[in-house]
């Protein structure tokens, strides 16, 4: 008996590549009477951004109505608190990172935060499946007073269904300028055997989850103590500071207890509820 093997030629692959997602998100918020409230939305390739709960303030929550970013799909979204205003952003899931066949999942974030403005990008984790490639930036713009506080996370492999990932690419840039000045610059990039680099004593050592948490803010400094209580005695978790900025980062072997020790970071570090869909 004959079996016919399928194979993805140049054609194919430029079909799939064609049919991929381009979608864009941006949001606003100004100060009106006292109150943060809507300035701009824009929406567009399949995300939306709701506002679940005006008596939590104004957090925009995203969705993706097609579940998940495959490769060469492309997502631009853009924040901005206006001059004192109050932002919050998060997601309403995890973000689920497909396998690629040829090109990267792209997503540009861009963060504006004007005069005594506070602007927190909370988006739950990102969950990188077997054979995912994920290119991310996050470019943000902030005056001396204000305050921005990002925090990501990223899962590697569904883990309950015993994924282990093979070939991958995980490329992480971020740039915040405050003032109109570099306060805060990193570059991560994971290409390869994902899973064999995370298992590098140097690199992970054995983890699946990783997290991060940057403060800015005129006072970042002084919450490094509660940062550190926190944290507690997290394994792989440790936070410094300086210059009026905080960073906390977490590596884990379990995204659960990785995700619950930032849930209760951001909490206490911010002293606002957690998102609601968290």
């Amino acid at each position: 008996m004959a079996f016919a093997v399928q194979t993805r030629n140049d054609s194919t692959i430029a079909a799939l590549q064609a049919n991929r997602v381009v979608a864009s998100l941006a949001v606003s918020a100004k100060l009106t009477g006292g109150r943060s409230t809507l300035d701009h939305l824009s929406e567009g390739g399949g995300y939306r951004i709701k506002f679940p709960d005006p008596a939590r303030g104004l957090e925009a929550v995203i969705v993706n109505t097609g579940g998940g970013l495959l490769g060469g799909d492309r997502l631009s979204i853009a924040a901005t608190a206006g001059a004192g205003a109050d932002l919050m952003v998060t997601t309403q899931s995890a973000e689920k990172i497909y396998r690629a066949v040829s090109a990267a999942s792209t997503i540009d974030v861009r963060l504006t935060v004007e005069a005594g403005a506070t602007l927190h990008w909370l988006p739950q984790e990102a969950i990188l499946f077997g054979g995912a490639r994920l290119t991310r930036r996050i470019d943000a713009e902030m005056a001396e007073d204000a305050e921005l506080v990002i925090a990501e996370a990223a899962t590697f492999g569904r883990l309950a269904m015993g994924e282990v990932l093979g070939a991958g690419l995980l490329a992480d840039r971020w740039r915040i300028r405050r003032g109109g000045r570099l306060a805060f610059a990193e570059d991560v990039r994971l290409d390869g055997d994902l899973s064999a680099l995370l298992d590098r004593p140097a690199l992970g050592g054995g983890a699946r989850a990783a997290g991060t948490i940057v403060v800015l803010a005129p006072d970042a400094e002084s919450r490094l103590d509660r940062a550190r209580e926190l944290i507690g005695t997290a394994a792989g978790a440790g936070a410094s500071a300086w210059n009026g900025r905080l960073v906390v980062r977490m590596l884990g072997a379990d995204p659960a207890a990785l995700r619950a020790t930032m849930e209760q970071t951001i909490a206490g570090l911010t002293g606002r509820e957690k998102p609601r869909f968290w």
